[in-house]
């Protein structure tokens, strides 16, 4: 998931999906696209919510269309969220870099999962199906609360990796939290958001 203002992010954080060994698609804006040699998925743009929110159901749509095809497993990233784990399991449920919301009366759902996101089929199957089915269920069209607070109301459970990801607070790490996260490193994180600088990438590929 990125966007033509991210476009040196994505570039840098890249080699680090596609590490996987599988195939990639990337979801931009219709009206901001990142520029890739990868098959891109185009949809919405970020003005409104109902126009983010089409834009998660047509990725999720997309998702969808490639589970029934016989995809049994799903990785999610945005442009500043990485993985360095070796393997990527083969599990059921969804799983991401679960936070808490510190006004749960504004959202469905009391936690969200920052990217990455693990899926199997049948939870993306059934996502998309929620989704499709409430068009006005739409999270003022943050994808991070959107797409879990949809398995939860499928009866989903939203796991934290084991050992936790980490997400830096405010969406970036910055240079004063680079020791935090050489820690949470150190403490066996493997999924990691906010990596918008080549010093948070340096230390979480070190």
């Amino acid at each position: 998931m990125a966007h033509e203002g991210a476009q040196s992010v994505f570039d840098m954080n890249l080699p680090l999906w596609e590490a996987h060994g599988a195939d990639v698609l990337v979801v931009g804006s219709a009206t901001d696209p990142v520029k890739t040699s990868h098959r891109s998925l185009l949809a919405g743009d970020d003005s409104n919510t109902s126009r983010s929110y089409n834009r998660w159901l047509a990725m999720m749509g997309e998702c969808n269309r490639i589970a029934r095809a016989g995809t049994d497993m799903f990785m999610f990233y945005e442009y500043d969220s990485v993985s360095i784990a070796p393997v990527i399991p083969r599990t059921s449920g969804m799983f991401g870099i679960v936070q808490y919301l510190r006004s749960p009366h504004n959202w469905t759902a009391t936690r969200y999962a920052n990217v990455p996101w693990r899926m199997d089929a049948l939870t993306v199957q059934a996502i998309y199906d929620k989704l499709s089915s409430y068009p006005l269920f739409q999270e003022n069209g943050c994808n991070d609360r959107l797409i879990p607070a949809a398995a939860q109301l499928c009866g989903i459970p939203l796991i934290p990796f084991t050992p936790a990801g980490y997400g830096a607070p405010g969406g970036m790490v910055h240079d004063h939290m680079l020791d935090e996260l050489r820690e949470e490193k150190r403490r066996g994180a493997t999924m990691f958001h906010g990596i918008k600088t080549p010093q948070a990438l340096a230390i979480v590929t070190e």
